[in-house]
């Protein structure tokens, strides 16, 4: 996994695509979702 701002557009559309349309991807997408939180927030100074 990385950070969503080092993903092209179609990666981007890809993921938004997949979290969208299976159901089996919800805490996948969850993960993510606080992973990319995470990220952000060592980010910060």
């Amino acid at each position: 996994m990385t950070w969503k701002n080092y993903f092209t557009q179609w990666q981007k559309r890809g993921l938004v695509m997949l979290w969208a349309t299976d159901d089996d991807y919800v805490a996948l997408d969850l993960t993510w979702l606080f992973y990319q939180d995470m990220i952000a927030a060592y980010g910060n100074p």
